[in-house]
């Protein structure tokens, strides 16, 4: 029985996970926590400047940097308060597992289209930054092999762009079923 109830209080109702403080609940806290830096699973330093305060939970946050291939940067060195379809976007993007379960786990859509990065998934992401267990880890938990971004790309069209660095991505979306006779918007196929 005990053993039942801890499979169903963990996977049924999740009650292990804790979800983000939304952005009153961050202003109005008092407790100073250390900012999450996707990149590596690291912790920045303790600043005045960039520190969130939150009540009883870790708020995740990135440093913000000026990048000019990714609109949904923010410009002004601001914390972030994710929205969780946009924080396995960005996790994809690092190539970092961990960060997507955890994405996963809170709720985020596999499946996102981000609008304001050309209709780009979380799966065109890891293809993107070349990270083949990143796109295994969304393709094992069930991420659309063939939705294709705004201009009718689909992660196999990527993967092609990017076969002098690797074939890996290839074969991957290949195995899982990636479709070579899709055509983008130009009429050109995988």
């Amino acid at each position: 029985v005990t053993r039942r109830a801890f499979i169903e209080a963990k996977y049924v109702q999740k009650a292990f996970l804790h979800p983000l403080p939304s952005a009153s609940q961050a202003r109005a806290s008092t407790r100073k926590i250390k900012r999450w830096i996707i990149k590596k699973n690291s912790i920045a330093n303790d600043t005045d400047d960039d520190t969130i305060k939150t009540p009883n939970r870790q708020l995740m946050t990135k440093r913000t940097t000026p990048s000019p291939d990714h609109e949904t940067i923010n410009q002004d060195n601001s914390p972030v308060i994710w929205d969780m379809n946009i924080y396995l976007y960005e996790a994809a993007h690092q190539q970092n597992v961990m960060m997507m379960l955890h994405a996963l786990a809170l709720g985020a859509d596999k499946n996102f289209i981000n609008e304001h990065d050309h209709g780009r998934t979380p799966l065109i992401q890891t293809i993107l930054s070349r990270s083949v267990a990143a796109a295994e880890f969304l393709l094992t938990n069930n991420a659309k092999v063939n939705l294709a971004d705004q201009n009718g790309k689909t992660p196999l069209h990527y993967a092609t762009q990017l076969a002098n660095k690797g074939r890996g991505p290839i074969i991957l979306l290949l195995k899982r079923g990636a479709d070579p006779l899709l055509k983008n918007n130009d009429g050109i196929d995988a």
